[in-house]
């Protein structure tokens, strides 16, 4: 009994799924890449799922992180700019060259997403390229000069992508089913036949909601007064002290 449950448990006569995905990558989706054409195409509505918890998770952190603020007299936070020392001693090597990277980091980026869809890429690889690019201006700029690289309210870079991968979403309705891909083609001049495939603005709303949500949490979380949530009297005038000393700056 027990090997020929061993037997009937371990058959396997089914042919692969991703022999037919294969095939139809190209011709239905447009894309040779076919781990990106699974994610905006062919399970397009799980990713949709996955970018919209991310958005909820950003929207959450900012709402308990302003109350937390409001309910300890500091204020609310400027996610448009703002003067925020860093997090530590500046250090001008490491200053210069974010600075020098930065604009590189989001090219490259954005070249990752738009190129993901018939090679490694994608929106969600391109959008984390993009938040490390931030990151590095945060780890050297402080809240200061990451506001002052990106100017545009974190939520509202998510809620845009969040958007647009809606909306290309239900663009398929127009002449198919929900999600379902439309390839054009347009012919530009210098360069010829240009195909345009609709998943790719899909990609692009995943990029911009990751994008979004990675600047969101280094301005809610990385505040430089944040740490003085939750003491009063005595306890917060230490912190802001405190504070006040870890920020001074101290060039190589």
């Amino acid at each position: 009994m027990t090997v020929a449950l061993l037997l009937v448990g371990t058959a396997n006569d089914a042919t692969p799924v991703s022999d037919r995905i294969t095939a139809l990558s190209a011709p239905e989706a447009g894309g040779n890449n076919v781990v990106n054409v699974i994610l905006v195409d062919f399970r397009g509505f799980d990713t949709m799922g996955e970018i919209t918890v991310l958005a909820l998770g950003a929207l959450g952190v900012a709402n308990l992180v302003r109350g937390a603020r409001r309910a300890n007299g500091l204020g609310e936070l400027d996610e448009s700019g703002g003067s925020a020392a860093a997090p530590g001693p500046r250090s001008i090597v490491l200053d210069t060259v974010s600075r020098a990277l930065f604009p590189v980091m989001l090219v490259v980026a954005v070249y990752v997403t738009f190129h993901g869809h018939n090679a490694p890429g994608g929106g969600f690889a391109g959008g984390l390229i993009a938040g490390a690019a931030a990151l590095l201006r945060y780890l050297s700029g402080g809240p200061g000069g990451l506001r002052a690289s990106i100017r545009v309210s974190p939520l509202s870079i998510t809620a845009f992508g969040l958007l647009l991968a809606a909306l290309t979403a239900a663009s398929g309705l127009l002449g198919g089913e929900l999600l379902e891909s439309g390839i054009g083609h347009v012919d530009v001049p210098l360069i010829g036949d240009v195909k345009i495939v609709s998943s790719t603005f899909f990609d692009l709303g995943v990029f911009f909601t990751v994008v979004g949500v990675v600047l969101s949490m280094l301005v809610n979380l990385g505040s430089g007064d944040n740490g003085r949530i939750g003491c009063s009297g005595d306890a917060a005038e230490a912190a802001a002290g405190a504070t006040a000393i870890h920020h001074a700056e101290v060039p190589l």
